[in-house]
């Protein structure tokens, strides 16, 4: 096909296609108009009911949800009523329940605690009769000492007045030394020529009042023989000496005459004797003169030999003692073997049961001594004796008094023993002002014995 055919055909389609629009849109608009007429109308309609159905509806929901509401509203109610109830019914369970266990565990624990409180109490029970039984056991062995020797606790009491006694002595001994020496320092040296005589005068003397004429006459010079005769003066001679070679002579070189057995063994004794008490208020040396003199030389064996094997410092302590001075554990001073010389206590050999005691106690019985309480009892274990008896025998009271022995030879040859008893030292009388017993016994001091006596 040729293109103006093309063309021509085109144009006409278009003119046609015009035409008929042209012709057609008044009907078109009669139709729309109608049809926007009638579709108006039922749009309207379909509104009316629309709203009346969403009214309908609107009530019908509110109905509804206000059913609903309620509903629920109760529901909830109900829940709640019953929630309530059921907690209120759960809550007394379990407090019924924790009640009933807090009760069981209350009684559960109720049963061990009164059976722990009857253990403990059996136990305390068992520690109390323990505890009864050592006390018992204890005054057993306390009445068993006591029994055997039944002058402990008065000894002890008088042994701590006696210390207390001798305490003081002692500083009152130390006062009157202090002021000895006081005076010895004050007073001031004199000169003196043979027999002690003071060259100087006394005041009226040497001094001579000026004033009167006669004593100034009297008081001339005296002459001096040295003027008359040059030669030197020689000493006074004393007609006693005048058969001596000299005034002044050389002592002898020859060793002085040996002393007996008696006096050797009793200077031994004083000289390492530990003095107490007793042995301090009569003196030293009566205390030691006074013991038997077979006594007094094995005594000395004794000490010598302890002091040899180590106990430097052994020595009697109480020796001899009247018994006026109360001391002792017998309550009847005459039963104490002291009284008579035949018993001494001893220090420097250790405490009770040690093993100087025991040693001790050896070397006693191989001299021939006697220890009778032997070297572990607490008190008497230094109380060494010349017999073996631990009561003085009934004889031997009508040899002394209260004060002291009437006669030292019948006394020690009462006891039994006559070794060395030759010619007694001495001889005290009770009441002589030379009996040391004696003058200490009516002094009127308290007795304090020493804590070994």
């Amino acid at each position: 096909m040729s293109l103006p055919a093309v063309l021509g055909t085109s144009l006409a389609l278009m003119l046609i296609s015009s035409i008929w629009t042209a012709a057609a849109e008044p009907r078109a608009k009669q139709s729309s108009l109608a049809s926007d007429r009638h579709a108006s109308a039922s749009r309207s309609a379909d509104k009316e009911d629309s709203e009346r159905k969403s009214a309908a509806k609107g009530r019908a929901q509110k109905e509804e949800d206000s059913e609903k509401k309620g509903r629920a509203q109760k529901d909830e109610d109900s829940e709640r009523k019953s929630a309530g109830r059921g907690r209120a019914s759960k809550d007394e369970d379990s407090e019924r329940k924790s009640a009933g266990r807090g009760r069981a565990q209350k009684d559960a624990a109720s049963e061990p605690s009164a059976d722990s409180e009857t253990v403990a109490a059996l136990r305390q029970q068992l520690r109390d009769l323990r505890r009864q039984f050592g006390d018992m056991e204890r005054l057993r062995a306390e009445l068993a000492a006591a029994k055997a020797s039944d002058e402990t606790l008065p000894a002890l009491k008088q042994q701590l007045r006696d210390l207390r006694k001798q305490v003081a002595d002692m500083e009152r001994l130390r006062a009157e030394l202090a002021a000895v020496k006081a005076q010895v320092q004050d007073s001031a040296p004199k000169p003196t020529i043979w027999g002690g005589v003071p060259l100087t005068l006394p005041a009226s003397l040497s001094a001579p009042s000026s004033g009167s004429p006669e004593i100034a006459a009297l008081a001339l010079r005296i002459p001096d023989v040295r003027d008359l005769d040059p030669r030197p003066l020689q000493p006074p001679v004393n007609p006693a000496t005048a058969s001596l070679p000299a005034v002044i002579r050389e002592q002898s070189q020859t060793a002085p005459p040996p002393k007996s057995a008696v006096e050797e063994a009793k200077a031994y004794l004083v000289k390492t004797a530990t003095p107490g008490y007793t042995m301090m208020r009569q003196g030293v040396w009566v205390a030691i003169d006074r013991l038997h003199p077979g006594f007094a030389v094995k005594l000395a064996q004794a000490v010598r030999r302890a002091r040899d094997e180590g106990m430097t410092e052994a020595g009697v302590f109480s020796a001899y003692r009247p018994p006026a001075f109360g001391v002792g554990g017998f309550a009847d001073k005459f039963d104490s073997l002291h009284s008579y010389g035949l018993a001494t206590d001893i220090t420097g050999i250790g405490s009770a049961g040690s093993v100087s005691a025991h040693r001790w106690h050896q070397i006693v019985l191989d001299v021939g001594l006697y220890l009778p309480y032997g070297p572990d009892h607490r008190i008497e274990f230094n109380h060494t004796q010349f017999i073996p008896a631990k009561v003085a025998p009934r004889e031997l009271r009508a040899t002394i008094t209260a004060d002291g022995p009437i006669d030292l030879r019948a006394m020690w040859l009462t006891s039994g023993v006559d070794a060395y008893v030759i010619e007694p030292s001495a001889v005290a009388v009770a009441g002589n002002p030379g009996n040391g017993a004696s003058a200490a016994a009516v002094s009127g001091e308290p007795d304090a014995p020493p804590p070994e006596e």
